[in-house]
């Protein structure tokens, strides 16, 4: 069986709430009934993209309210260049209580995500301040020392991801681990994760989360090799000499598990 890995995915080492790609998501719970507006921003306040969304527990015509609207910048901007000019983006009718699941498979793609109530135009969601209930899930593969960052009050906390060991085993990774991230900063049963596992930032204060390698883990130094470790550059958006090796070993651990699974 063969498995296509995205090569963007093994080397993310950056994830933000704020426009999460790759292996990051947001995830709101809608709330408030009526007419809203869904706006994706780029650099500015300006909307480069907007979808119509109403929020109803029932509706008179065929389509029943959705429980989830999946928000990919990538997508809806193919959709708007396939429309014509005059044709409007696909009205989205969604119940009280669904999820947007805001993600962008490609980072170069990412946007800020904001949802307008159109009635007297507050904005009842903005991905740059994450409020109670929301949630920020990243899957992180690159083993070494992570920061999280809450940007709005500088409560930082450090998470190490553990160089992977092969075995005659397929490797599964753990369940997700929750970490809390509230006004007093965050809470985590622990700080150290496997490979491949699954961190879920539950937050109960406003919050705009940052994540990065600080410190890759390429492994043990090779036996043979007497000179020094080879020092990781200062950015870590791309995949180095050291780095290699390591990615090389999670791609067949990762291909294991689809196997197996």
């Amino acid at each position: 069986m063969s498995v296509l890995i995205n090569r963007n995915l093994l080397d993310q080492t950056t994830f933000r709430s704020t426009s999460p790609a790759g292996l990051a998501c947001v995830i709101h719970t809608v709330a408030h009934e009526g007419e809203h507006e869904l706006q994706l921003l780029g650099e500015t306040e300006a909307p480069t993209e907007t979808v119509p969304v109403t929020i109803a527990s029932q509706h008179p015509g065929p389509t029943a309210p959705a429980a989830r609207l999946e928000v990919n910048p990538t997508a809806l901007g193919a959709a708007r260049r396939r429309r014509s000019p005059s044709e409007p983006p696909e009205h989205q009718l969604l119940q009280p209580g669904a999820h947007l699941l805001i993600n962008t498979p490609v980072p170069q793609d990412a946007r800020r995500v904001r949802l307008v109530r159109k009635a007297d135009g507050a904005v009842v969601f903005d991905s740059a301040s994450l409020g109670a209930g929301d949630r920020f899930a990243v899957t992180l593969i690159r083993p070494g020392r992570y920061q999280i960052e809450n940007q709005l009050d500088g409560s930082k906390l450090i998470l190490t991801v553990e160089y992977p060991v092969t075995g005659p085993l397929p490797y599964r990774p753990p369940p997700p681990m929750q970490i809390a991230c509230t006004a007093a900063g965050f809470e985590a049963r622990a700080t150290l994760v496997k490979p491949l596992q699954g961190l879920i930032f539950l937050c109960s204060a406003p919050a705009r989360l940052h994540l990065e390698l600080c410190e890759p883990d390429d492994g043990p130094r090779p036996e043979a090799g007497p000179g020094p470790r080879r020092q990781a550059p200062d950015r870590h958006d791309g995949t180095t000499d050291a780095s290699r090796p390591v990615l090389h070993r999670v791609q067949r651990t990762f291909r294991s598990t689809r196997e197996d699974g």
